[in-house]
This record gives structure tokens, C-alpha cells and sequence, in this order.
């Protein structure tokens, strides 16, 4: 698929060329997040390709008008489960530093703008609001999801390879991660109707939230320690949402009712 070529082009090309050609002394943090960007700019160009039109594509998925309650999961279902994996972390002798609580809270919330808008959330104009309605033509959720999940971790890999100063715990614990909520994403996705700016809140929670537990915990490696125990409780979550919503829609129909219910009286008021 074009898109997903373009994708590994334009983010790999950015990370490796990067890593050759500048010296030991240059930060490479903002060459990591000039290539997060290759989704997006694969997703338009692929959009452009097709004949289609990019502000049309745009139109059709930054969709904000969902109801608040999926801000609210996009928000706090992150918290919830690196929470409940920092607790399951206290019962194997990990403890907690409870007084640097508020520090962490400021971290994640000082951070939350920047990794939705510019270091992760900005990868769901591709992976959410491209590739994801093109699998669904062909096949159920959770199978589009778990092919989106495999092409998503595997795109973060030279990340991992590459000494760029930009990791979340070894790949072969990251891998398992994202695959797992991938579902997690589709779901939400779904849920809303198609809204990437939920889904990208979602992103920017996920990546932000760790920074709640990393000067609570007293582990030396807090990122590698919560995604091992975050696997089952993943593995636990998406389990529930497959078995609820169903694995050939992952969606909450009556919330998809009410979001149009939602767009169309706001459309009505307006005119």
C-alpha cells in the first residue's frame, strides 16, 4: 500500500538521515519528532494521489462534536491503566513516593499539548484517520486493528535502533503494547463516529500519562517496568471491548446515533 511505503519512507529517511549526518552534539529529539510526522504527510499525499481532495479528507475526520464523555475517556483511560498497573507493581515490591505525586500530575499535564499535537497524537491522520476507514472496506475491526498495530509498532523501530535519545522500554515489550491498544484506539475511533481529535487526545494521553508514575515509582526503569505490567491488563480491556461491542464493529452504535443527533443540532442551530 502506497500509503503505508510512504509512511516508513518519510519517517525512516528523517530518523536515519538524521542519526548519519548530524554529530554527537545535536539533539536529535526534534529530528524524532520531524519524522512522527510521516503518517500524516503520507496520508495527504496518498489522499492527493487518489485524486482526492485534502481539505475534504480534513473535513471528514476532525470532527469535535462527540459527546464530552469520550474526551473524558480519551483523557483519564490511560491514567486508569498505568494506574492499575503501578498498583499491581506495589504487590511484586515496588513503592510508591506518594509525595511526588503532584509533580508527576504537572508533568502530565504541562506535556499532554505536545504529545497530542506535535510528538504522537499528530500520527492519527494516518494510522486512525486513513489507513483505518481503508481496512475496515475489507475487513472486520479487530483484524484492521490488529494490521494497524503491527504496521505501527514496526514504524517505530529505528526509533529503538537508533541511539536517538527517544525510547519507552525495549521494542520487544513496546511491540505487544501498541498492538494491544490499537483495538483500544479503533474502538474509540468507532465509537465517535470517525473523530480524530478524540483519537488523538487519546495518543497524547497515552504518551503523557507515564509521566504521572515516573517519580512515584521507585523502579530504575519506570517505562519498562509499567509495560510490563500493563500487557494484561491490555490484554484485559481489549478482551472486554471485543466481547461487548463485537469484533466486526468495535462500536458503541447508540453513542454513533447520538453523536449525529449531536452534529445535526448543532448543524441546525448554525444555519
Amino acid at each position: 500500500m502506497l500509503f503505508v511505503v510512504l509512511t516508513y519512507a518519510f519517517s525512516w529517511g528523517i530518523w536515519g538521515g538524521g542519526y548519519l549526518l548530524l554529530s554527537d552534539d545535536t539533539p536529535f529529539v526534534p529530528i524524532v519528532f520531524l519524522g512522527v510526522f510521516g503518517p500524516a504527510v503520507a496520508a495527504a499525499v496518498t489522499v492527493r494521489a487518489a485524486g482526492g481532495d485534502i481539505r475534504e479528507w480534513l473535513h471528514s475526520i476532525l470532527s469535535w462534536r462527540v459527546a464530552s464523555r469520550w474526551y473524558l475517556a480519551a483523557l483519564l483511560v490511560p491514567i486508569l491503566v498505568y494506574g492499575v498497573a503501578a498498583i499491581s507493581l506495589s504487590l511484586f515490591g515496588a513503592s510508591f513516593r506518594i509525595e511526588n505525586l503532584g509533580r508527576g500530575v504537572a508533568i502530565f499535564i504541562s506535556g499532554l499539548p505536545t504529545a497530542t499535537l506535535i510528538s504522537g497524537g499528530n500520527e492519527e491522520f494516518g494510522w486512525r484517520g486513513f489507513l483505518l476507514p481503508h481496512l475496515q472496506q475489507q475487513y472486520d475491526a479487530l483484524s484492521a486493528s490488529l494490521i494497524i498495530g503491527i504496521v505501527w509498532a514496526g514504524w517505530h523501530l529505528p526509533v529503538y535502533i537508533l541511539p536517538l535519545g527517544l525510547t519507552n522500554g525495549p521494542f520487544y515489550l513496546f511491540a505487544p503494547f501498541i498492538i494491544l491498544f490499537s483495538i483500544l484506539f479503533t474502538w474509540l475511533y468507532n465509537s465517535t463516529g470517525g473523530s480524530i481529535v478524540v483519537v488523538m487526545l487519546l495518543h497524547g494521553s497515552m504518551n503523557s500519562a507515564i509521566g504521572i508514575y515516573a517519580g512515584v515509582l521507585s523502579v530504575d526503569t519506570v517505562s519498562e517496568t509499567v509495560l510490563w505490567a500493563t500487557r494484561p491488563i491490555g490484554v484485559i480491556c481489549v478482551t472486554a471491548l471485543v466481547v461487548v461491542f463485537g469484533y466486526e464493529a468495535l462500536s458503541d452504535q447508540a453513542a454513533n446515533v447520538e453523536s449525529e443527533l449531536v452534529t445535526n443540532s448543532q448543524h441546525n442551530e448554525t444555519d
